[in-house]
């Protein structure tokens, strides 16, 4: 990827690696030691799942506004 990220969209692709997205690196982190790391992954699951692993509220809600 050469260290440049993307910027995380509606239209982002459900196979794109979650490590490639333009979040917060602990936000990254977090997502891939619960198995979710793709895009898909993190679009199915659930808002209450996501809470607990620790991303708080406003993070949950910032990943849904900006991946759809």
């Amino acid at each position: 990827m050469g260290g440049k990220l993307l910027h995380p969209t509606p239209e982002t692709s459900n196979e794109t690696p979650v490590q490639h997205l333009r979040f917060p690196w602990d936000v990254r982190r977090k997502l891939n030691i619960a198995g979710l790391i793709t895009v898909g992954n993190v679009r199915q699951t659930a808002d209450e799942a996501l809470l607990e692993l620790k991303l708080g509220r406003g993070v949950v809600d910032y990943i849904r506004a900006t991946l759809g």
